[in-house]
């Protein structure tokens, strides 16, 4: 709960963010090229290797790491 809204909070007002599995979320940032978006998962990935999560009922703060991959529509060879 606490990454989907750190995500909620980077996101201009037309992107939209959805859970996609158990731990994956998908960011969908229209109108951004490939350099953009990858501009900005490096700043989701800062963000959240350096924001302390709550751990729970135990209290301790949880330290996060994230992978981040960019997909791009269109892309070279993909038509559909």
């Amino acid at each position: 709960a606490e990454m989907a809204s750190y995500l909620q909070g980077a996101i201009r007002s037309v992107d939209v963010v959805a859970r996609y599995g158990g731990e994956e979320f998908v960011v969908v940032l229209p109108e951004t090229g490939a350099s953009g978006a990858a501009a900005f998962a490096e700043r989701l990935r800062e963000g959240v290797e350096h924001r302390e999560f709550s751990g729970g009922a135990g209290g301790s703060a949880l330290h996060l790491t994230a992978s981040i991959g960019v997909a791009t529509f269109p892309a070279p060879g993909i038509d559909t």
